[in-house]
């Protein structure tokens, strides 16, 4: 592996909730899922003759590209736009900040993880995603919706945010969570 993810318990002092709640979705059939486990976290500072000891993290999977690999035989494709949604991100805007993680300190309300060189495209994709969300109704909606997304799916993932009491993300706060088209095509997707 390339990087992971290092979260402290600043809320839970059972050291459980978080990964009890990833192994519940994976069990629950939430594929997407990220894996974590327990470590021990031990620094080693150049020039000290000793480690520094960090105490008990969550090691968890980021969702990226490598990600989406592990994941291959579940998408279509693995070529797609992956979306980091930050705080607002509430699919009502197509004018919000919108733009491409480059690993230089900005942070957007929608944040293009892969395929960064085409964030024009990709941000045409999004705000289509986003027109046809909120602009359709009744059938017309249940059959765009049920070609673009995977709904028996995003119905599992939901019902499992629910009974964890996930605060963090879209049906909540509209934040910290992850859209992915499997295309980078503007209008065909899942």
């Amino acid at each position: 592996i390339k990087k992971i993810g290092l979260k402290w318990f600043k809320d839970d002092p059972m050291y459980v909730r978080e990964l009890y709640c990833y192994d519940l979705f994976r069990r629950a059939g939430v594929w997407t899922a990220s894996y974590s486990s327990y470590c021990r976290l031990f620094i080693h500072v150049e020039g000290d003759s000793k480690e520094a000891y960090y105490g008990v993290y969550d090691m968890i999977e980021p969702v990226d590209d490598d990600f989406l690999k592990e994941r291959g035989d579940k998408f279509s494709s693995t070529k797609g736009n992956l979306w980091k949604c930050r705080y607002g991100a509430t699919l009502n805007d197509t004018g919000a900040d919108i733009g491409a993680d480059l690993d230089d300190g900005v942070e957007h309300t929608y944040e293009l993880k892969t395929n960064t060189e085409s964030l024009d495209e990709a941000k045409a994709q999004l705000q289509d995603f986003m027109t046809n969300l909120r602009s359709k109704s009744g059938d017309d909606f249940k059959s765009w919706i049920s070609s673009h997304c995977d709904v028996p799916l995003l119905l599992k993932t939901y019902a499992v945010n629910v009974a964890c009491g996930m605060w963090d993300d879209y049906w909540n706060n509209c934040n910290n969570y992850y859209i992915y088209f499997d295309s980078t095509e503007k209008s065909s997707y899942k």
